[in-house]
């Protein structure tokens, strides 16, 4: 039904590929991946694509969010009752130092009811960390991926990723990181769930080490 509705945004935002979707005031707040055309062909930006949709499928609000390079992906959303959205996701830095890779910080950032941004947080310096689920609860933000970084301080291998977790105040403050050793190759964080201890967190990887 929401197909066509959604077709038109093509023409604004590039091809876009929606991750996570939420409950948001009286509609529903969808994310993903839009790429922007600045009028030249080397010039593709692709950005956090939010879209603000009510119970008829109809737009009310869109925008984007680049990161510090312009390829940033939107992997999950959450909402609280105060009419908040914050996001999780991930953004690649590419050096302009020909003896340096690229690497990917991950990234949540909140936003207001007009889907304006109101502070981003980004997690991680070095290698790969991707903020792949995000959740709410008690007023805190919670948030899990993966990462080949050191983001507790001790020393790791870089050929294998582990799973990460963080906890945020409402104000984009860190209050805990930590990561789980998993020797896994290409490990992905696909779910996570509130339980009445703590968190259940589900993924994927390719092969065991």
């Amino acid at each position: 039904v929401w197909k066509k509705k959604l077709a038109s945004l093509e023409r604004d935002y590039g091809f876009v590929e929606i991750y996570s979707l939420n409950k948001f005031e009286n509609g529903f707040l969808m994310v993903g991946n839009g790429i922007e055309y600045k009028g030249m062909p080397d010039s593709w930006q692709k950005g956090c694509t939010l879209l603000k949709i009510n119970i008829n499928g109809q737009i009310e609000k869109a925008n984007q969010l680049f990161g510090k390079q312009g390829y940033t992906s939107c992997n999950s959303v959450v909402t609280s009752d105060d009419h908040y959205a914050y996001v999780a996701g991930d953004d690649t830095i590419t050096s302009n130092d020909s003896n340096s890779s690229s690497y990917t910080q991950g990234f949540v950032s909140k936003f207001n009811a007009n889907l304006e941004p109101i502070w981003t947080k980004y997690l991680g310096k070095e290698r790969m960390t991707k903020a792949q689920k995000i959740l709410f609860d008690n007023n805190q933000i919670f948030v899990f991926g993966q990462t080949s970084a050191s983001l507790n301080g001790k020393l790791k291998t870089f050929s294998t990723n582990d799973i990460f977790w963080s906890k945020l105040d409402t104000d984009g403050n860190v209050l805990k990181i930590d990561q789980k050793g998993m020797d896994l190759e290409n490990l992905e964080v696909v779910e996570a769930v509130k339980e009445s201890n703590g968190f259940l967190v589900s993924g994927h990887v390719l092969n065991f080490s």
